[in-house]
């Protein structure tokens, strides 16, 4: 079980996406070696993503806005379950 970086809600770790931070401090949608996030595919878990200001607790950094943005524009089309 994770919990969602943008609703916050807990659901199995096949359902959700996960996020890592580069050495650069971007973020990407792989495992990076380290600490990770995980955050649902849906529309409003990512809009509230882009809109929270607040610490990523399991990246334990804070990312900006325009971060977020910019991981929002290469989002994977689906979920990778099955």
């Amino acid at each position: 079980m994770r919990t969602c970086a943008g609703c916050g809600e807990r659901a199995a770790q096949d359902s959700m996406q996960r996020l890592g931070v580069t050495p650069q401090g971007g973020l990407e949608w792989r495992r990076i070696g380290g600490r990770g996030s995980y955050l649902h595919s849906e529309g409003a878990c990512a809009e509230r993503f882009v809109a929270s200001r607040k610490m990523v607790l399991g990246l334990r950094v804070r990312v900006s806005r325009a971060v977020r943005e910019a991981l929002l524009s290469t989002a994977p089309k689906s979920s990778r379950r099955g």
